[in-house]
């Protein structure tokens, strides 16, 4: 497995489906697409954990959980870390009951393939602010 050595503190962003059949959020292998392999992920958890001990984070997140907009069988929970290095955070969505779809995007192929996509979070508005709330040194 790669071994990632940040060279600067750095927040980071994820958003994570639970029922995505490609990209597992507990780790192990990479979904198959005609018969090949595309490797293996590290969980979700170990994922973000690596950020915080790297960004020296707060060690309780705040934990929020998104209103339903919709009712479409998911929810979404927010878990942020700040307090980092540089005044760096981790923040995780993780979006229950959705699949391997853009989060508010449309359901690009069906349920049953990918599975849902949610409805509950606009991805493409929430990776926006984010973004633009931050800065490189």
């Amino acid at each position: 497995m790669p071994v990632c050595k940040p060279s600067r503190p750095i927040s980071v962003l994820y958003m994570q489906r639970t029922k995505d059949p490609l990209v597992p959020i507990n780790g192990g292998k990479i979904g198959f697409v005609r018969g090949r392999s595309r490797g293996l992920c590290i969980s979700l958890d170990e994922a973000a954990k690596f950020w915080r001990v790297h960004d020296a984070t707060s060690s309780e997140p705040a934990v929020e959980k998104l209103p339903d907009r919709v009712d479409d069988g998911t929810h979404v929970h927010r878990q942020a870390w700040a307090g980092g290095k540089d005044d760096t955070e981790v923040v995780v969505y993780a979006i229950e009951g959705g699949g391997h779809a853009w989060p508010g995007g449309p359901q690009y192929l069906p349920a049953w393939l990918v599975g849902k996509a949610s409805q509950i979070l606009d991805a493409t508005r929430t990776i926006w602010e984010f973004l633009r709330q931050r800065s490189l040194p």
